[in-house]
């Protein structure tokens, strides 16, 4: 006889997300627009996060933490160990890595134990691995159905990693993603490619001038913002470069450098950044914000919103959210962002190692007020239209439906 496989809609369907980010970043705010759009009347999302304190409250309500676990030596100082290591010979890498990974589960044992003894006794229906490699081992350990999302590109032994083969679903956020893991071995059936959301925000430009003004920055500017972390391959070197040569075709533009190194991976990179404004006698021109907070409201202020990456961008939600902020975009054609942009159309496409074409760029949309205006606004709407933060959730729970559908019949021994 036949079971009945389907999902119990009387019962909230408990997802547990997993989540490793160490400080603020694209992976964890996309998971926090799924934690406000979710259908919590049929989904109850609970998070385990190594947030810091600060992040952790501006983008989750604290009934939505399930276990805060701020580990110690995490992958930041994982890497920074790995860089320490004294000799290039392979058997003493090796050992150099095994010796912090003992210590590293030595001083997280406790923890990690309180956390298994809470899931076993409130145990989830589903593991979504957001950004956390431990999360597909748990759901392994305790039989529970996992969805694993990628945020980015990975070697090619993750895609043959068993705990990643178990995956009753791999999430990504691009098509460019998505292909390329398929290159690595991926098994393009357990693929499915929903792409990040867009925020909804409403442009206030009321204080615009006055916020601006800090930076010196006078009315009639035209101002150009780099946002993004500093890291090497986002790009903020080669923007300088192409920056400089700009403002030798047009002097009446600023640019404000948006971010700053919040995993401490790259602080000699903004020195080198700042010693490149003062080589270049730029300081008038470029100026260094630092992180903000309310990055949106500081895009809304910007004519013009720069993405740079230098390598393959795996989706480029600073591209996104740009538009929804009512900005002109000029972006990186490598990676994903070619998915996004319509060239000429609602953004400009460029190589950031070209820096004669970028520059070009540069001086084109700040001399021309109807094309920066005429991108903006079709970017906007193509935002609204494609990446509705509710469309994301709705996606994101058909998804987990389908999944624990698939898995009480197998548990059944039905065919899916």
């Amino acid at each position: 006889m036949r079971k009945n496989t389907r999902i119990d809609t009387s019962q909230k369907i408990k997802i547990l997300f997993f989540d490793g980010s160490v400080a603020f970043g694209g992976s964890v705010v996309v998971l926090a627009y799924l934690f406000n759009n979710i259908d919590r009347s049929r989904f109850e999302p609970l998070l385990v996060s190594g947030l810091d304190d600060v992040s952790l409250k501006a983008l989750f309500k604290p009934e939505d933490v399930f276990f805060h676990f701020k580990r110690k030596l995490n992958y930041v100082e994982r890497m920074r160990w790995i860089g320490k290591c004294p000799f290039n010979w392979q058997w003493f890498y090796k050992i150099w890595i095994y010796t912090f990974t003992i210590v590293q589960i030595s001083v997280n044992f406790v923890p990690w134990l309180i956390l298994m003894l809470r899931l076993w006794l409130h145990r989830p229906d589903l593991i979504h691995n957001n950004n956390d490699g431990c999360a597909s081992l748990v759901a392994h350990w305790l039989k529970i159905p996992v969805v694993i999302h990628l945020h980015g590109l990975n070697d090619t032994k993750y895609y043959k990693h068993p705990q990643v083969k178990r995956a009753r679903r791999i999430i990504s956020i691009s098509n460019y993603v998505a292909q390329e893991a398929i290159k690595s071995g991926l098994d393009s059936t357990q693929v499915s490619i929903i792409p990040n959301p867009a925020p909804e925000f409403v442009p206030d430009l009321t204080k615009r001038w006055e916020y601006l003004a800090k930076f010196g920055v006078m009315p009639g500017q035209v101002v150009f913002g780099h946002v993004g972390r500093l890291i090497r391959w986002k790009g903020q070197q080669e923007f300088l470069q192409a920056f400089r040569q700009a403002i030798t075709e047009y002097k009446d533009i600023m640019a404000l450098i948006i971010g700053d190194d919040v995993e401490g991976f790259s602080q000699s990179y903004r020195h080198s950044l700042e010693q490149y404004v003062y080589d270049n006698n730029l300081a008038d021109q470029v100026k260094f914000t630092g992180h903000s907070s309310e990055v949106l409201r500081i895009m809304s202020y910007c004519d013009v919103v720069v993405h740079s990456s230098i390598e393959p961008e795996p989706f480029g939600l600073v591209i996104t959210e740009a538009m929804s902020a009512g900005a002109a975009v000029i972006a990186s054609r490598s990676g994903a962002p070619c998915e996004i942009i319509d060239n000429m159309k609602n953004g400009i496409l460029v190589d950031p190692l070209n820096t004669a074409e970028f520059a070009s760029a540069i001086v084109r949309l700040a001399k021309d007020s109807d094309l920066r205006q005429t991108l903006a606004v079709a970017g906007r709407q193509m935002v609204a239209e494609r990446y509705s933060p509710q469309v994301f959730a709705k996606d994101m729970e058909r998804i987990y439906s389908t999944v624990l559908v698939e898995h009480r019949s197998l548990k059944s021994g039905n065919l899916v």
